[in-house]
């Protein structure tokens, strides 16, 4: 077994609680990237600072371990389980130089519902968090 194998097993044996506070402590530092700001840290609770330590230590294990295809695909199974979802199924393509771009495509066409509803409310929420000024004139 080598190390992806190794970190995917691992990843799989997580427990609700462990991807929650993975997926929460994520989630704390997209909102302050940095981490500097002392006041920023000052205002989290207690188990908030323990989300963010998790996350920020088993991320930096698994930005050492792996390249950054690698990265996407093992948080997307820590979110989604061991299947993943849209995102494991391109990545194991390794790109459209390895399976061609009728390969990379077919698995797109093919993704799950719940993929696509996935994407489509994700779209939905960005087009609304954007201000006014930056959304397209619609015709």
């Amino acid at each position: 077994m080598d190390n992806e194998d190794a970190i995917e097993l691992a990843l799989d044996g997580y427990v609700r609680g462990e991807r929650a506070s993975y997926l929460h402590g994520r989630d704390l530092s997209d909102k302050n990237p940095s981490g500097s700001p002392a006041e920023a840290r000052i205002r989290l609770s207690a188990s908030e600072k323990q989300d963010l330590c998790y996350f920020k230590e088993i991320r930096t294990a698994l930005e050492g371990a792996g390249n950054d295809r690698e990265l996407a695909v093992w948080e997307d199974r820590i979110k989604h389980g061991k299947d993943g979802s849209l995102v494991t199924k391109l990545a194991a393509h390794g790109g459209i130089i390895d399976d061609g771009m009728n390969d990379v495509l077919g698995t797109i066409e093919d993704m799950s519902q719940e993929d696509w509803k996935r994407l489509r409310r994700q779209r939905l929420l960005q087009r609304s968090n954007r201000s006014p000024r930056d959304r397209p004139e619609q015709k």
